[in-house]
């Protein structure tokens, strides 16, 4: 959606107090985790909740701009950041908000995905494994955040040892999902062991068989970042199945970053089936 026309429609909004009232959804707050610029001031009026809603937020990647829409619990939130006068503080600049928040997005460990215009899209990482997305229009002295909280996609162990073993035997690869990893790091999430535990197993049950570990992301964030972040995670299984006693001449890695999608990176269940390890069978 365009500046213009989501500035349009916030005033639309503003002006109508049937509108207010007909999606204000419980008490207005600021957000629990994306924090108001310092000194703003929350216009309660304004203030919209919904338990789920779908809306398009603006995602450069590769350096093409493209829509992307996002779906989850949803907020919007208006801002004033007022002088002695209580008018909107012409000494801060739309610019000056935009980049309090590219800054504060990348401290908590997330990504901008758009910024240009005073109109940034950013992501946050939420405590869970889900992704708090932002898109903010920044003005002078103002400024509007529409948040959505994307739930991670809950997964299942697809694949035991035996599974495994026969899906290499047939196709000679095979996609393992369950290893999970902090957002844009290489730190394995509680849980992903027993995954691993089963990649273990399939090894010690034979002893002839070498694998690739590969690495795959969706295509959140730049291609370079997304290229050395699945080395890093693939590199980083390996050296957990080596803790259990697995040859280092039997385990080689490979990171393909988003370069070899099984889905489309569009939706979050899209982006979580391109999001794994696969293990490919080599000699």
């Amino acid at each position: 959606m365009s500046k213009q026309k989501r500035l349009y429609l916030v005033l639309l909004v503003l002006v109508s107090v049937v509108g207010v009232e007909a999606f204000s959804q419980g008490r207005a707050a600021d957000h629990d985790v994306i924090k108001p610029y310092p000194g703003s001031t929350l216009i309660a009026d304004y203030y919209v909740h919904k338990n789920h809603e779908t809306t398009e937020m603006p995602v450069t990647e590769k350096d093409t701009t493209t829509n992307k829409s996002i779906a989850g619990e949803y907020w919007e939130l208006t801002y004033e950041i007022r002088d002695a006068n209580g008018d909107a503080d012409p000494s801060i600049s739309g610019s000056e908000i935009a980049a309090n928040y590219c800054n504060a997005a990348r401290e908590k460990g997330g990504t901008v995905l758009y910024n240009q215009d005073d109109v940034v899209t950013f992501t946050v990482p939420a405590d869970d494994g889900g992704v708090y997305w932002g898109y903010l229009e920044a003005f002078t002295g103002k400024y509007s955040l529409w948040i959505v909280r994307e739930k991670p996609l809950e997964t299942k162990l697809q694949f035991g040892a035996e599974q495994m073993k026969q899906e290499l035997d047939k196709a000679g690869r095979v996609a393992v999902y369950g290893i999970n990893f902090d957002v844009n790091k290489a730190f394995l999430k509680a849980g992903s062991e027993k995954v691993i535990a089963e990649m273990v197993k399939l090894m010690l049950q034979n002893p002839e068989l070498r694998v690739e570990i590969q690495g795959h992301t969706d295509s959140t964030g730049t291609a370079e970042r997304n290229l050395e972040l699945s080395k890093e995670r693939a590199s980083t299984v390996k050296s957990f199945m080596l803790l259990y006693g697995i040859a280092p001449e039997r385990l080689e890695t490979s990171g393909h970053g988003d370069t070899a999608p099984l889905e489309s990176n569009d939706t979050e269940a899209g982006r979580a089936k391109n999001r794994r390890v696969e293990l490919v069978k080599r000699g």
